[in-house]
């Protein structure tokens, strides 16, 4: 199986893009649309924010192909395949619960600290508007991003980035690069996803050479995020 390194970054660096461009794309719609006033376009496009994530998810995937046709991946056999399944599995599911809830009981009040003393940009409703399409929202959060997410960050990315690098570098530019992809949710939820996600989930994806604990992972955090 090869794995190419030409042109990675543009791996990295597209996904955080894609979900930004759909929003000037849903802007600028709304605005030539002549149905809505300026001051109602924002409040417009937050309403579509499920939607946004779903487009975006479905662009990423298409990237993700893309790359792994080139790089001769199999997306499936690298997500599934593990000598350990079973173990892998059960400790997936333990480690996204123990990370639901760790945000809940603990980061979460200290992003509302931060953002309350320190400051950050995101409107809080755009967050809330997740509510108003809760299927869309599930299936771009909890049927797509862990198995997309995953194998770019923690697969794809990785294996290129660790092959060029080394371990350290590749663990720390795929962990920021992930948590560039959630700008969504400001500046300190960046940070958290960071450090809370992206950096575990690598060192556990290179040490144990298989992307199943942490797709498990992935999927158990983000379903409980839905749920909740």
């Amino acid at each position: 199986m090869r794995r190419s390194t030409s042109s990675f970054w543009l791996l990295l660096m597209l996904p955080p893009l894609f979900f930004l461009l759909n929003v000037v794309v849903f802007s600028v719609y709304f605005g030539v649309s002549g149905e809505y006033a300026a001051e109602q376009i924002s409040s417009e496009v937050n309403r579509k924010v499920p939607f946004l994530l779903l487009i975006s998810q479905l662009e990423m995937l298409g990237l993700l192909l893309y790359y792994a046709r080139r790089g001769e991946v199999n997306l499936v056999e690298s997500t599934f395949a593990s000598g350990r399944f079973k173990g892998d599995v059960l400790r997936g599911v333990l480690l996204g619960l123990f990370l639901a809830a760790f945000y809940k009981f603990v980061i979460a009040d200290v992003l509302i600290y931060l953002q309350g003393r320190v400051g950050d940009y995101v409107p809080e409703d755009s967050l809330n508007d997740l509510k108003s399409n809760l299927f869309v929202f599930g299936v771009a959060n909890v049927v797509l991003a862990p198995f997309v997410e995953e194998n770019i960050y923690r697969n794809l990315a990785l294996v290129s980035l660790q092959s060029r690098y080394g371990d350290f570098r590749a663990i720390v530019i795929s962990s920021i690069f992930f948590g560039l992809l959630h700008w969504l949710g400001g500046v300190w939820y960046m940070l958290a996803t960071t450090l809370f996600v992206g950096f575990p989930f690598a060192v556990i994806a290179l040490k144990r050479r298989s992307l199943l604990l942490v797709f498990v992972a992935h999927l158990t955090l983000n379903f409980v995020e839905f749920v909740m």
